[in-house]
């Protein structure tokens, strides 16, 4: 097979699973949004009598299910069977793992957590975690690249469509480090397993944020009062908006429910 029917095949299969994907969840749920930064003038403040927000993001209905890849290389390491980590969804409430809810527009609250490095691990061909949110300072983060397998695998990393750093990680060579600063969703691929993926979400200046758990819940604490847009975003499904009103010492329940695509009745 020659570069350009690689690329053709690729494509084609990207097409398809985004058509079954809108079959499935409908159109409106989601929109395209990219991941901001946060607000450069943000300020360091002590919040009194502060307020929280927990919430659920779930299906409503039919949801993906993980996709079942085959493995063709690497047997002994990789196995021969993989399961796709996009879609993580609790069979008890139908929560979503791993969505990024942030609350967007506060000026002046608590300190972020800065973070000075961050780990992805390389483990039976699969990255770990498979999703990951840091705060960055001005002088960004550095991201610990573990290879467990013993084997060769390339790290590909993009924002965007530009890429960050493009490394081969031999299987002699356990540990790497590189630096990541620019605020955003940073893809991770390897080039020599294409079923690893993994996304790394950098904050900067917004400490008001949480990731949902294996049931798709979420916390935020030490809320400025005041009315705020919440987003909650998924790295296959883009981003859905809701407006909250914090009060002092009290708490607000904000769920995301992603509807699912009605069938029709038949005539």
């Amino acid at each position: 097979m020659t570069i350009m029917e690689t690329i053709k095949d690729r494509l084609s299969i990207k097409v398809t699973a985004i058509l079954a994907l809108v079959a499935l969840i409908g159109v409106g749920a989601f929109t395209p949004i990219a991941v901001t930064a946060g607000d450069s003038d943000y300020e360091v403040t002590t919040v009194d009598d502060g307020g929280s927000m927990t919430g659920v993001v779930r299906f409503d209905s039919k949801y993906p299910k993980r996709k079942k890849i085959r493995i063709s290389k690497d047997n002994e390491t990789c196995g021969t069977i993989k399961r796709a980590e996009k879609f993580l969804v609790s069979k008890e409430n139908k929560g979503l793992k791993n969505v990024l809810v942030t609350i967007k527009g506060i000026t002046a609250g608590k300190a972020p957590h800065i973070s000075e490095s961050i780990t992805l691990q390389q483990k039976g061909c699969v990255y770990v975690p498979h999703f990951q949110v840091a705060e960055v300072g001005p002088e960004g983060v550095d991201l610990k690249l573990v290879n467990d397998d013993g084997i060769f695998h390339n790290v590909h990393t993009y924002l965007g469509d530009s890429t960050v750093f493009n490394v081969p990680q031999l299987g002699t060579q356990h540990e790497i480090t590189q630096k990541l600063s620019a605020p955003g969703v940073i893809k991770v691929n390897c080039d020599v397993h294409d079923w690893m993926s993994a996304d790394i979400v950098l904050l900067h200046n917004s400490p008001y944020y949480s990731v949902t758990n294996k049931k798709g819940e979420f916390s935020i604490d030490d809320i400025p009062p005041g009315t705020y847009t919440v987003t909650a975003w998924h790295e296959a499904l883009g981003t859905m908006t809701k407006e909250v009103t914090i009060s002092d010492g009290e708490n607000s329940q904000l769920d995301f429910v992603i509807k699912g695509k009605s069938k029709k009745k038949k005539k």
